[in-house]
């Protein structure tokens, strides 16, 4: 495998050892992050516990809002509300499709604070990580 990282301005780091670097990157943004992961793949694997680890040890502070096994509005509406409380810098996706997408739409609602069933243009982003 080869490791290398592609900017376009997202930037992709791909690497065996990525993970063990998260904290680094995290560091980029801030030092408190809001985190939406799904249900027992990521304790199965130890996922969980390298990236929360890696925050304590690190001093970031983190919240999270976990078992989002299917995103909801409800969930959504709760993710946004703790992340507003924590005054996230980033919100970290960990898994799959339905984690990053929850993870993506928190960051737009916690910076607009009108949420509605319509796609707008948001002119303040806000930083998204993501674990597969």
């Amino acid at each position: 495998m080869l490791n290398f990282i592609y900017q376009i301005p997202m930037k992709i780091i791909f690497s065996k050892e990525t993970i063990h670097d998260l904290s680094k990157e995290v560091r980029r943004y801030g030092k408190k992050v809001f985190m939406v992961y799904g249900g027992h793949s990521s304790f199965e694997i130890g996922l969980y516990e390298i990236i929360t680890r890696q925050f304590k040890d690190t001093g970031i502070v983190y919240q999270e809002l976990g078992q989002v096994t299917e995103p909801s509005l409800s969930l959504l509406y709760q993710g946004i509300k703790k992340a507003r409380v924590l005054q996230a810098d980033l919100i970290l996706g960990v898994g799959g499709g339905g984690r990053i997408d929850m993870a993506k739409v928190i960051a737009v609602g916690v910076r607009w604070t009108a949420i509605v069933r319509l796609i707008v243009w948001i002119p303040e982003n806000m930083v998204v990580l993501v674990v597969l």
